[in-house]
């Protein structure tokens, strides 16, 4: 299980820096997402972003706490982390 989600653009004449961040909890996905976005934003110079995560989803586990009280909010805790 886990896995490794990797996006990247490439160039025919510079080969893409690369980026690697290891943790996709919420500083990871956050990191991951605004360079992403820069790279789309600015001059799209070519970059390769992996992010290296042991399990295939994000868990939000602060919630846990209220899927004690409402059963229903457990469904939300668990978002599967795609290329």
């Amino acid at each position: 299980m886990g896995g490794v989600v990797s996006t990247s653009s490439s160039s025919a004449s510079d080969p893409p820096a690369s980026v690697i961040i290891v943790g996709a909890s919420f500083a990871g996905l956050a990191a991951a997402r605004t360079l992403l976005h820069a790279r789309h934003n600015k001059d799209k110079q070519p970059l390769r972003v992996t992010l290296i995560e042991p399990k295939d989803y994000f868990e939000y586990t602060p919630g846990i706490l209220r899927a004690f009280v409402a059963p229903e909010h457990a469904e939300g805790l668990c978002v599967p982390l795609e290329e």
